[in-house]
């Protein structure tokens, strides 16, 4: 397969931004089929953890399931390859990785977003999908973390039928940041969490409580589970209050039945769409 490698990006040389972050590989793509894809390429001939792949654009990205993931120039497509150690478990790695990239999000715009999230995966602002994070094993301890945050698509339309589902940090920031801001912050978060555990630790569960966007709210499972969401358990799993006691949703998908009205709190920023 013949490669659109950029030798800068940002600003920079590529290999500045490696250097930078303190990771063995960065590679930059001008597009690329996924950028999940290529680094567990880049596993399967034994790249070191934390090596990062990111893309201008995906031509086949993805999402949960197998849901296409429409990722044109001007967001962030990026994913890491990381190290699970024995014992530990990789079910947590989206909600870890979720926390870092929350705080990613408000370290590059400069603490003027501050997202929220909503179990399993995603991460959202004013009641819209601004990111989503796909982890997938890649050979024994070893999991691919991608993360699709929307930036500032500027003047590229997006499908009709995601306008009111999504947005873009451009919506809700006086200047977007940079994505490589973006990922050298996530990068850094992310290596502070590791090594997983087999549960998640009281300072992680107080902040995913922080930031929880169903607590308190009702909703449905993909399994077709309704109750009201109470919290983000030590397992990773979802606590609902059902009629009759109490449940647990360990996978899947969650819909909010109480959907609230979307949209930013001003008309500032253009409107930008991704698929999510």
């Amino acid at each position: 397969m013949s490669l659109d490698l950029l030798q800068e990006w940002e600003g920079r040389p590529v290999r500045d931004w490696a250097r930078s972050w303190e990771i063995p590989l960065l590679e930059v793509h001008g597009a690329l089929d996924s950028t999940n894809d290529r680094v567990r390429r880049l596993a399967d001939a034994g790249c070191e953890a934390f090596t990062t792949v990111t893309a201008e654009e995906q031509t086949e990205g993805r999402g949960r399931g197998g849901a296409g993931w429409w990722s044109p120039n001007g967001g962030l497509w990026a994913s890491v390859l990381v190290e699970v150690e024995a014992g530990a478990r990789g079910e947590l790695l989206p909600l870890v990785a979720g926390l870092s990239l929350a705080r990613a999000v408000v370290t590059a715009s400069r603490g003027e977003v501050e997202p929220r999230i909503k179990w399993p995966n995603d991460l959202q602002v004013g009641e819209r999908k601004l990111a989503g994070i796909l982890c997938e094993r890649s050979g024994e301890g070893r999991i691919v973390v991608g993360v699709g945050v929307n930036v500032d698509f500027g003047a590229v339309k997006a499908p009709a039928e995601l306008a009111g589902v999504v947005t873009a940090l451009s919506e809700w920031c006086t200047e977007p940041p940079t994505r490589a801001a973006l990922l050298g912050s996530f990068i850094s978060s992310l290596r502070a969490e590791l090594p997983l555990s087999d549960r998640l630790a009281r300072p992680q569960l107080e902040e995913l409580d922080r930031l929880d966007v169903l607590k308190g709210r009702s909703v449905e499972g993909s399994a077709g589970v309704r109750g009201v969401a109470e919290g983000i358990q030590s397992d990773g799993s979802l606590c609902l209050r059902v009629d009759g006691g109490h449940t647990s949703i360990r996978s899947g998908s969650i819909r909010l039945i109480d959907e609230r009205p979307t949209g930013p709190a001003s008309g500032r920023g253009r409107k930008s769409w991704t698929w999510s």
